[in-house]
């Protein structure tokens, strides 16, 4: 059984990303940090593995 995603569009990403850098100070290290918002973009896109690798792939894919 898949999750079903549904089609986000770019305005939904920017608040997406705008949200978890509210939460950029909490993280110990920069790092980290900026790599929150492309977690939590990874975690709202389909596919089956959600651990950190394939998330990032598949967001960062088409830049």
């Amino acid at each position: 059984m898949r999750t079903f995603t549904p089609t986000l569009d770019a305005a939904v990403l920017e608040r997406l990303r705008d949200y978890a850098a509210l939460f950029a100070d909490d993280f110990p290290q920069s790092k980290p940090a900026l790599w929150a918002g492309v977690y939590l973009q990874g975690l709202l896109l389909d596919g089956e593995r959600k651990s950190i690798e394939p998330l990032s792939e598949c967001v960062l894919k088409p830049l």
